[in-house]
């Protein structure tokens, strides 16, 4: 049990090293902390999790102007999640990463959507 926290807390501090890294502008950083925070989070069943260090990566993705490799990760999600049948982190992927791709790439209509 003890493991298990020290691992979701380990997730959660590298999910914020890649929000401090993004504010940094040191993307690549940023992608490989969240990336690290998002497998972490899948190696321990927690779907919210693995969705928020997901939204972590699309963000680094889409400040180093890869909006179509960050569309194509929150894709991804979206479907991992509706696989699983996870609907909170479902919702996040839909609502904060794709909503934030499309929005980004100037397609309104997709986020409104």
């Amino acid at each position: 049990l003890r493991d298990l926290k020290a691992t979701r807390a380990q997730a959660y501090e590298l999910e914020m090293v890649a929000y401090i890294q993004l504010q940094r502008r040191r993307h690549a950083e940023a992608v490989a902390a969240a990336a690290e925070a998002e497998s972490l989070f899948r190696s321990l069943n927690f779907p919210l999790g693995e969705q928020l260090a997901g939204h972590a990566r699309v963000c680094s993705h889409l400040a180093k102007g890869e909006a179509a490799y960050g569309l194509t990760l929150a894709k991804k999600a979206l479907a991992r999640f509706q696989g699983v049948g996870d609907k909170r982190a479902e919702a996040a992927a839909l609502g904060d990463s794709l909503v934030q791709v499309y929005l980004a790439q100037g397609q309104v209509q997709d986020a409104i959507q």
